[in-house]
């Protein structure tokens, strides 16, 4: 009597398609999983950076988060005038320095790693192709270097000469305030080009109503004034707005009708204490 060997042809194929399919059905829950795991990475990352920014505040006499080169202009730049320091209308020596309107916002994120309160890896959110500097030194930079060393927007610090418009955060803002996100879809994230020292953003204002594109666009981790992070879907995640009864859109500043708007960024600020407005 003969006895049949391994399995024959048929049974292979068979055995070949059921765990095909079993891939086909898994993989995008596999996916999904790392996903997921990645945005609680960088979750951690946005707690970090405003654990940060909150030491900051303690040890600032007006306990205000980073804030560098403050006077308008500037909002989109990333290393521009990376090895100049800030202008310090309280020095008289000004040689080397630059004046508010020629930095980033980037620049008020980047104190963070010259005081040691945040490491550069946790400005990188993990679903992204960002890339750390290694060769950064806290002691003689003064901004990230390009946009794929910053992966998060953060309230613009910047306001007028004569403080009237715009509003410098601090610990003391509204628990709603948002003043750190993914990075705004109005910045990328591939429409940067150089711009003399640095980049710059070329504002995609269709964006404004869209989700970061970290995460693919599926949302954005979102950091309040107090610290506490939570994902949402939707950039209206600000404070209530008392015009609109809606939350403030993060991406864009109120204008004077109390409608978002997204149509220039460069020279823009918030409008009031309860206006979300994060870049780049």
């Amino acid at each position: 009597m003969k006895h049949k060997n391994g399995f024959t042809m048929v049974e292979l194929l068979v055995v070949i398609g059921v765990i095909s399919l079993l891939a086909t059905i898994l993989l995008p829950y596999l996916d999904h999983a790392k996903e997921l795991a990645r945005r609680t990475i960088c979750k951690g990352n946005m707690k970090a950076i405003i654990v940060g920014m909150r030491q900051y505040a303690t040890d600032d006499e007006n306990n205000l988060f980073p804030n560098d080169s403050p006077t308008l202009g500037g909002t989109s730049y990333i290393g521009t005038h990376v090895g100049s320091r800030s202008y310090d209308p309280d020095e008289s020596d000004h040689s080397g320095s630059i004046t508010g309107d020629t930095a980033g916002t980037s620049r008020s994120l980047f104190l963070l790693f010259r005081g040691q309160q945040a490491g550069l890896k946790a400005f990188i959110c993990p679903s992204t192709d960002g890339e750390q500097n290694v060769e950064a030194d806290y002691e003689t930079d003064y901004d990230f270097t390009t946009e794929e060393e910053l992966w998060y927007s953060y309230q613009v610090q910047k306001r007028s000469l004569d403080d009237s418009q715009g509003f410098p955060t601090g610990i003391e803002d509204s628990s709603e305030l948002v003043v750190l996100a993914d990075r705004s879809p109005i910045a990328g994230p591939s429409t940067w080009g150089d711009s003399g020292e640095g980049r710059v953003a070329t504002p995609d204002t269709g964006q404004k109503d869209n989700n970061s594109f970290n995460h693919r666009q599926n949302g954005q981790n979102v950091g309040y004034a107090p610290g506490t992070v939570r994902w949402t879907t939707t950039p209206l995640a600000g404070p209530i707005d008392d015009t609109t009864n809606e939350p403030d859109n993060i991406w864009c500043w109120e204008d004077t009708d109390g409608m978002d708007s997204a149509t220039s960024v460069g020279s823009k600020y918030p409008t009031g204490r309860e206006d979300s407005f994060l870049y780049p």
